[in-house]
């Protein structure tokens, strides 16, 4: 569970395989995902990640960042039925990251879709996002943070312990940041300002 006072909440705490695969969140209008035949999101320039969960493999496909809300189609499956489901993000929080390369370096690593945030030997689906920094912020004023997600049975289920292992990291890398800054700047309150808005989430 996420700290009371916590603002950076993800879309969905459970995301349902299904054959076909299908959209998530579930909205009226959204269609079935479109995948080829190797199991992947259909499309142009397609990225590809592998994991290992607890009883199963699952397969990350991606493309992006587009738009100016640098955003992200993804889509994840398992299985010779192409079971699975897609959705998007955005990480329009890049923003505040991509000016120092010290910090992009260490966020990138952080934010990778399949990791094994908890060391138990088993991936996780870790699914970056942005938030504000303030009601009615500007796009320059998101930060960056991830969500992580374990494969149990035909769902992907949020990991709240490794969510807040990796929104701490991230919290300590804005800090850094902060800290290499040899003046105050508007950068270096917007970071000092995701840090501590992560570190409330992230709370134990």
């Amino acid at each position: 569970m996420s700290a009371p006072n916590c603002a950076i909440r993800p879309a969905l705490t459970a995301m349902l395989m299904t054959v076909p695969p299908t959209a998530v969140p579930v909205d009226e209008g959204l269609e079935a995902c479109e995948f080829d035949a190797n199991r992947r999101l259909r499309g142009d320039d397609i990225k590809q990640a592998n994991g290992s969960g607890a009883h199963a493999r699952f397969r990350v496909s991606y493309a992006g960042p587009s738009g100016s809300g640098r955003y992200w189609d993804v889509a994840v499956s398992t299985g010779p039925q192409a079971r699975g489901f897609c959705f998007q993000t955005s990480t329009v929080g890049w923003r505040m990251v991509g000016g120092d390369p010290v910090l992009a370096k260490r966020m990138l690593k952080l934010i990778r879709w399949v990791q094994d945030v908890d060391g138990d030997g088993h991936d996780e689906l870790v699914v970056r996002d942005s938030f504000p920094l303030s009601t009615d912020a500007s796009l320059a004023s998101y930060g960056i943070t991830a969500f992580a997600y374990d494969l149990l049975g035909d769902q992907f289920v949020l990991d709240a312990a490794s969510t807040g292992s990796l929104q701490r990291e991230i919290a300590a890398a804005y800090e850094q940041a902060v800290g290499r800054e040899r003046r105050d700047s508007s950068s270096q309150g917007r970071r000092r300002r995701a840090a501590q808005l992560l570190r409330q989430c992230a709370a134990k």
